[in-house]
């Protein structure tokens, strides 16, 4: 019979042996969403703005997304207006006007890696949602963070951050 030392030590290991598997599939499907979104023109959130998905991750151990726990881990202030979220559109249904927005658009193949992105994205995330942060009229320039994203089966939030301009 072993020791209690030796228990404790087999469990240990037996753990330390768990945590590089999730770490290394978390660190592999953020790789891929990086590589198929990264530099990606987005039409939807940039009215006045050449901006470009930018790959997003914050290690979280999130069971669901909601708008609180999204803020916490980005240690936004929400009694700052500017750091208040004014969108949160979660599920397709909610989002799905996004395509929409490539139509007329001259440069299909930004649409064509969208569409292979999100089938990517609700493949492998959960809760996929479009964020926008900041209460329009209150910061002192018209950017505003956006953020596409969904969680990882580790908890991480993952996806994309870009800005939108409203002028």
């Amino acid at each position: 019979q072993m020791s209690l030392t030796a228990r404790l030590a087999v469990r240990l290991a037996q753990m330390q042996d768990q945590i590089p598997e999730e770490d290394v599939a978390a660190d592999q499907l953020f790789e891929k969403l990086s590589s198929l979104g990264g530099d990606l023109y987005f039409p939807a959130w940039a009215n006045e703005a050449d901006a470009y998905l930018t790959p997003f991750r914050r290690e979280a151990e999130l069971t669901v997304l909601t708008q609180e726990n999204f803020s916490a881990t980005l240690g936004l202030d929400m009694t700052k207006r500017e750091e208040q979220i004014q969108f949160w559109h979660q599920g397709r249904a909610e989002y799905e006007w996004i395509f929409e927005n490539y139509e007329g658009y001259e440069q299909f193949d930004e649409l064509e890696r969208f569409i292979t992105l999100h089938t990517f994205m609700t493949q492998h995330l959960t809760h996929i949602t479009h964020v926008v942060v900041g209460i329009d009229g209150i910061r002192r320039d018209s950017e505003f963070p956006v953020y596409f994203v969904g969680l990882a089966p580790n908890g991480d939030i993952m996806g994309f951050e870009t800005v939108t301009i409203w002028t």
